[in-house]
């Protein structure tokens, strides 16, 4: 009998007819977090899965970026004022180390190439910037890219932007034909015009690029990559 009066209690309680039961006592004790050390370990608690989440996401933007936007440390910088495509940019990268001496003695010969994105504006914005802070050593494009700023520069500044390179036989003025170098024809880039030209700045970094240069056009390599 007594077990029926608490269901008719705990149905009254529900339905909201009496307030208090005499005989039952719904709902339970929680302990709440009373100290700072407490709550910290009870919020870690109920957002463990979210946190681990959120680790594993900047692990994996942190692998992203040194993958694309660091690179290693490079003994010649280039920089592209033509758009190439990344399979031509690939094949720049991974074969002209031969020719590149290990200039900033890591014990491995770099050789990297910069292109700004394919943006007319961006384009522009880019190259001013490493005409006028950048480091790269070498610029490659097509030769009327080249000569243009070359031009421009002079017109601004009063001097070439670029060295002369007449002291080799297939140079152009301030240009040579990558294209026609051994090493361009063994890559088979007949159909793109690259050439190349030195940023003159008459220190031993123009020196490394003109030996850089040369050993290019008389196929001499001096790296074992």
């Amino acid at each position: 009998m007594s077990q029926d009066n608490d269901k008719r209690e705990l149905l009254k309680l529900k339905q909201g007819l009496i307030e208090e039961s005499e005989t039952i006592k719904e709902g339970y004790d929680v302990a709440m977090p009373d100290t700072a050390s407490e709550k910290a370990k009870n919020w870690f608690w109920y957002h463990k899965t979210i946190l681990v989440i959120g680790v594993l996401i900047l692990i994996l933007a942190a692998v992203i970026a040194s993958l694309y936007f660091f690179k290693p440390a490079a003994d010649i910088k280039m920089f592209s004022l033509s758009q190439y495509s990344s399979t031509t940019r690939r094949l720049l990268e991974s074969n002209l180390p031969r020719y590149c001496e290990d200039y900033n003695s890591d014990g491995k010969s770099t050789v990297t190439l910069d292109q700004p994105p394919n943006e007319k504006v961006l384009v522009g914005m880019e190259s001013t910037r490493e005409v006028i802070n950048g480091k790269s050593q070498i610029f490659i494009g097509t030769k009327n890219d080249l000569e243009s700023l070359n031009s421009d520069y002079n017109a601004v500044y009063g001097g070439d932007l670029f060295a002369d390179l007449s002291e080799f036989d297939t140079a152009d003025g301030v240009v040579i034909n990558f294209a026609a170098t051994p090493m361009g024809k063994e890559l088979k880039i007949y159909s793109q015009e690259i050439y190349m030209a030195v940023r003159k700045t008459d220190d031993e970094k123009e020196q490394q690029a003109r030996e850089f240069i040369a050993n290019i056009i008389a196929n001499r390599e001096v790296s074992g990559q």
